[in-house]
């Protein structure tokens, strides 16, 4: 499954400077796949490598600030559904959160680079995945994001981490890499 989607996204990559000028967009729908880090890994004929999954819809822009000539600072809202598979106990675990983000684009001639920034909350529906022990349904979602933006349409990598702050007696905490394709309109 992985490998398709990398080879999809690198397509895409390749096709989306040909699709016109960046320029922002209000709303957006974004897929993410990722891969959750444990805390060490299991030997024997299965990968225990567990997958995670975001959908998100991206509020439109709450805030545009102009720095340069090429440099603009945007504040939007994510608010996303995320599923993530458990190798490890054999079942899944699933979530909604809400995310603040903020986005430094340098706007070149047909293409938007951009870093991405935002800390917002998550409620999941178990407070373990993998080997983590969450201590609560209630997260912290810490994200970091790079990317670039062509026209309506956005490719990022971005690693997530969720922790619930030491609110609980117990928090290790997680980190999620994902890759995601974002179409805005």
């Amino acid at each position: 499954m992985g490998t398709g989607l990398i080879r999809l996204l690198g397509i895409l990559c390749f096709l989306l400077p040909l699709q016109g000028y960046a320029q922002p967009y209000s709303h957006g729908v974004a897929l993410a796949w990722g891969e959750g880090s444990s805390r060490w890994t299991l030997l024997g004929d299965r990968e225990m490598t567990p997958d995670a999954y975001r959908l998100s819809y991206i509020s439109p822009q709450l805030i545009s600030w102009r720095v340069a000539t090429s440099h603009r600072i945007d504040l939007d809202a994510e608010f996303s559904a995320h599923h993530w598979n458990d190798p490890w106990r054999d079942k899944h675990v699933s979530g909604v959160s809400i995310v603040p983000m903020f986005r430094w684009h340098l706007e070149l001639s047909e293409i938007s680079l951009y870093a991405g920034l935002g800390i917002g909350i998550m409620f999941i529906d178990d407070d373990q995945w993998m080997d983590r022990l969450l201590g609560s349904h209630s997260q912290f979602e810490d994200k970091f994001e790079l990317g670039l933006q062509a026209g309506r349409h956005r490719l990022a990598a971005t690693l997530s981490h969720y922790s619930n702050a030491n609110l609980a007696d117990i928090n290790h905490g997680v980190n999620v890499y994902y890759v995601s394709y974002t179409l805005m309109w």
